[in-house]
């Protein structure tokens, strides 16, 4: 009976350990590890987690948006520099409200914030500013180069070495604008960022 009893002992013994076997090795080899990983895996995970993340930020006027090149280039009045940013389909593009535009609502000649990794040279967000000089689509300017303002009726608007034209012919300079050009004026204040010339005097 004794010997009945042991073999039955050694016979459950061996079961229990037979189980907490399977228990300790259930659900190993379900995550891979990160050696094991993919590289599109691993590419997709940071795509993940990458809307809002950004390692850099400027405020900077809007030169060109390119379609075909899927890029913007900026301008930075305070540094009178330029560089260009590519955009992707995480880009987000706001007015001065806050509100979401579209690619075509981004104004060239407008002051912006913008957002963006710099090692990837990939735009993050891009934001309107709310500038304190916006003249639109405005005639009747003339140009003071020795005073070195614009003169709209009675009043004054100080031109510096960062004020850009666009818009313009590439032989063109801001000496050479009339009082019949079209012409769209952007800063801060009394003091032009940009020129854009919306119709030219030799525009027909």
């Amino acid at each position: 009976m004794k010997k009945r009893i042991t073999i039955l002992l050694s016979i459950l013994i061996l079961c229990l350990g037979c189980a907490a076997c399977t228990f300790s090795g259930k659900g190993k080899g379900t995550e891979p590890s990160s050696a094991s990983k993919s590289s599109a895996e691993i590419q997709h995970e940071f795509e993940a987690s990458r809307p809002g993340e950004y390692d850099s930020a400027d405020t900077a006027v809007v030169t060109t948006v390119s379609k075909v090149n899927g890029t913007i280039s900026f301008y930075n009045y305070e540094l009178k520099k330029y560089y260009t940013l590519s955009y992707d389909s995480v880009s987000t593009y706001a007015d001065k409200y806050g509100s979401a535009i579209t690619l075509d609502q981004i104004k060239e000649g407008y002051i912006y914030e913008i957002t963006f990794l710099k090692s990837k040279k990939l735009l993050v967000s891009l934001k309107e500013v709310k500038a304190s000089l916006v003249m639109e689509d405005t005639s009747g300017f003339s140009v003071d180069s020795a005073a070195k303002v614009l003169k709209y009726k009675t009043e004054y608007y100080k031109l510096t070495a960062g004020t850009i034209l666009l818009g313009a012919s590439s032989r063109e300079t801001i000496r050479d604008l009339k009082p019949e050009d079209v012409l769209t004026l952007v800063g801060e204040d009394n003091e032009v960022y940009s020129i854009t010339v919306i119709k030219g005097h030799g525009t027909l």
